[in-house]
């Protein structure tokens, strides 16, 4: 066997045996609480896209979102993993991992998205594609339990794909460089050197060091996650890839690592770029890169941090590359001394604490700031729900409409999942596809109207989460979730009362014939005793029931009402009606939030008021959405009784004929649905205890002209058919005379009496309607899904009481 072979043999069997990794574990906690920290969109999204309250510091399976990230950066280095942690970026992707000769490794960025990581024998799955499926099982997974234990698992990965980016900022980690004496811990390293700055345990020297080196993370330009994969790669095709290596970089062309301007402002190159072009390794200080080199470097003496004075090298002004000075050390054998050798070998380039301190300053505020690059990445992924809504008429069904907040084309498959139960106890339940289950395609800002199919016998909840699941920009397999309430109040009627307030009419008409065959029926005589009724006093009460999931206590709903108006509309006018909410009077019919307390619940109108002709009482609910729900009450309107003779005359040309006909009737309205409804909002079950609908109506007739006659009818009225009229007639004469009849006519038409309204014989006004909701089957649907699974369909019953004669 050669010297090589078994060299690198020996070498191999040490990296077994100890744990090669760059970062310490502690460090590595560290850089990823920071970069939590520092990422303000991440923090958002886990409260307005994932509905994680407290944000990072939101416990999931015992553990804070903070923590599972800080435990992700420790425990990537579980095993053998940190073998895979190493790239070079001047090599291809596929060679560019730890080489050792006889033996080769994954890069860094192929392990981050290596499809199968080797299972328990290099620690368990924890790639980029692994987190991906980890986040979609926990926005899908039914069990609460479960789900937090998924998610626990999604933000350990992402800790652990955090810590593949911050080892890329170790020079060694860029430079092949597996500095064998401080894995084996018989030599210092930067890796120690910089654990010892934060001292494990020691508060203080903790936080110092977070506010020398983790609190200005310096982070890329945000091109660089547009770059597509090198041509033929295979496995690191999401441009994750680039936060380690953007291919800018090719040995000749070091400065594009660094603004000349200003070294700390982003550029457009991967941390291991920029670690390899600009800071030597313990191991590769003598030319094994192109950059940087000895060439042009300044010496100069300074002290160490033991006190010895040793000879520095820096890099000159002007060179267009990161100002870390001094750049590299000249060590001189200093433990020869300490043994007593007479000889002193000859001084030989090495790196020490002064220039660990220059790489530190330079590399982790730039580790921080990419590793919160793969925060903002994972969710970068937002979108929008303008509204869920429902209609009829010519283009049915229920809807959503989306809007993609992302910079990057969206090309996948939507579904809704129900949030229900508490925030402590949240439940997903599959309620609807999107679409049909087809895939969408929604450009950078577009907004799409989609079908929803919904699921039958799903729970009912506001609280909801929309899913995707398919291409986003150049990532093939990508997930967003988003969490979103289809906000609504229903206004459940559940009685009507009113008094009545009677007046009552006499008009008599005297009027003479006159030839003219153009004149149709005269009347002659006309006597019409008439008594109107009009509402006073209504009392309308019923159920204001809301959508909103209950607080994290479980105690109560959040508040999803902002404002509650009663009035009386009639025409363009408006006018307020008094309100009660739970018993408690709303000053001039209207109710404004003041703080957190509870929705209303119940209402009440009751109005003394005489009722204003085709007035119609409103419920105005302003949610704090800002949406404005306006449900419309059924009540009574105007009626009528009275009793009616006439006398009526026809000229045919040639001779007279006369009519004498009386009439005892009665009229009642009842106002179920209004003007501006496109669909009815009520049912008129019945009037007066006559079913609706009813036309026992017979018509008479008296020389070819058809006249009214006796019976009852419950017919719909207006425009709109917005009303609901009950009418009832009963005819007592009906006698036709010929011609020179006019006397008797006269003589029959004067014994007709007396005329009395409301007349003793009736028909009397029954003051009783019955009226039940109306529902689309499409708004059913709707108000099953998101509202309450199961509606109250009873019946509404309106009473009147009619003042004594």
């Amino acid at each position: 066997m050669s010297g090589h072979k078994t060299l690198a043999l020996f070498v191999l069997g040490l990296l077994l045996s100890v744990k090669v990794s760059g970062l310490g574990v502690h460090t590595h906690r560290l850089v990823n609480r920071q970069a939590a920290e520092a990422s303000d969109s991440f923090k958002s999204y886990l409260r307005t896209g994932l509905g994680f309250p407290d944000s990072i510091d939101t416990s999931v399976h015992g553990k804070t979102i903070r923590d599972w990230l800080e435990e992700g950066g420790h425990r990537e280095d579980d095993l053998l993993r940190a073998l895979r942690h190493f790239h070079d970026p001047l090599k291809p992707w596929e060679t560019a991992g730890l080489n050792l000769g006889i033996d080769r490794h994954d890069s860094s960025v192929r392990w981050m998205q290596q499809r199968s990581q080797g299972g328990a024998s290099t620690g368990g799955f924890w790639s980029w594609r692994d987190a991906r499926r980890l986040y979609y099982e926990a926005l899908t997974e039914p069990d609460p339990v479960r789900r937090q234990a998924l998610w626990a698992d999604l933000f350990r990965a992402l800790g652990q794909i955090m810590h593949l980016v911050v080892d890329a900022s170790v020079p060694e980690h860029a430079r092949n460089d597996v500095h064998l004496l401080g894995a084996l811990k018989l030599g210092n390293s930067y890796e120690r050197w910089v654990g010892g700055q934060h001292d494990l345990g020691n508060s203080q020297s903790e936080a110092q060091f977070i506010a020398r080196y983790l609190s200005a993370p310096i982070g890329f330009v945000s091109d660089t996650l547009q770059l597509p994969s090198p041509a033929g790669e295979t496995i690191a095709k999401v441009p994750v890839a680039r936060l380690i290596d953007a291919d800018r970089y090719d040995g000749t062309n070091p400065s594009i690592t660094v603004d000349g301007a200003d070294p700390r402002a982003p550029v457009s190159a991967g941390l291991a770029e920029i670690a390899n072009a600009n800071f030597f390794s313990e191991s590769t200080l003598r030319g094994q890169y192109p950059s940087p080199t000895d060439e042009g470097l300044i010496p100069i003496n300074l002290a160490t941090p033991l006190g010895r004075v040793r000879r520095y090298f820096s890099r000159p002004e002007g060179q267009g590359l990161l100002p870390a000075n001094p750049l590299r050390a000249e060590c001189a054998g200093d433990a020869y001394y300490h043994r007593g050798q007479i000889g002193q070998p000859a001084p030989y380039p090495c790196t020490d604490e002064v220039v660990w301190q220059q790489v530190a300053a330079h590399m982790l505020p730039r580790a921080v700031g990419y590793a919160r690059g793969v925060l903002d990445y994972f969710f970068r992924g937002t979108l929008q729900v303008n509204r869920v809504f429902w209609q009829g008429g010519g283009s049915p069904g229920i809807h959503i409409s989306v809007t993609n907040l992302t910079n990057e084309e969206l090309d996948g498959a939507f579904t809704v999942y129900a949030r229900l139960g508490s925030e402590a106890e949240e439940r997903h339940e599959w309620v609807a596809s999107v679409a049909g289950g087809d895939r969408v395609q929604l450009g950078p800002g577009a907004t799409a109207t989609l079908p929803l199919t919904l699921r039958e016998g799903s729970g009912a909840s506001g609280a909801q989460l929309l899913v995707f699941r398919g291409r986003l920009g150049l990532e093939d397999e990508a997930v967003i979730g988003q969490v979103f309430t289809v906000p609504y109040v229903f206004v459940l009627q559940d009685r009507h009362e009113t008094d009545l307030q009677r007046e009552c009419t006499n008009t008599v008409i005297t009027r003479e014939p006159f030839e003219s065959r153009q004149a149709g029926l005269q009347v002659l005589r006309l006597h019409h005793a008439r008594c109107s009724y009009v509402p006073v006093n209504q009392r309308m009460s019923g159920v204001i029931y809301t959508n909103a999931r209950f607080s994290q206590d479980a105690e109560e709903r959040q508040p999803a009402i902002a404002a509650i108006d009663a009035f009386w509309r009639q025409g363009l006018n408006r006018f307020p009606a008094p309100l009660a909410l739970d018993g408690v009077t709303a000053q001039g019919g209207a109710w404004r939030r003041t703080g957190s307390e509870p929705d209303p619940t119940t209402f009440e109108i009751y109005d003394p008021a005489p009722h204003r002709q085709r007035a119609e009482l409103m419920l105005s609910v302003r949610l704090v959405s800002g949406e404005t729900i306006l449900t419309g009450l059924a009540g009574f309107g105007e009626a009528f009784a009275g009793h009616l003779k006439q006398l009526r005359a026809h000229f045919d040309g040639a001779s007279w004929a006369y009519l004498t006909q009386s009439d005892r009737g009665a009229s009642m309205t009842v106002i179920s649905n209004y003007t501006d409804v496109t669909r009815p909002r009520f049912e008129v079950v019945s009037v007066a205890g006559v079913p609706n609908p009813t036309d026992t109506f017979q018509a008479k007739l008296f020389r070819g002209f058809s006249l009214p006659g006796e019976g009852t009818r419950v017919s719909q009225a207006g425009q709109s058919n917005n009303h609901t009229v009950f009418q009832e007639s009963v005819s007592d004469d009906f006698k036709e005379h010929g011609h020179g009849a006019l006397p008797v006519a006269l003589g029959d038409y004067e014994a007709i009496g007396p005329m009395l309204a409301p007349h003793p014989s009736g028909p009397p006004l029954r003051w009783e309607a019955v009226v039940k909701p109306v529902y689309d089957p499409n708004q059913l649907a709707f108000l099953g899904t998101f509202l309450m699974e199961d509606l109250d369909a009873h019946e509404i019953v309106l009473t009147g009481l009619e003042p004594d004669p």
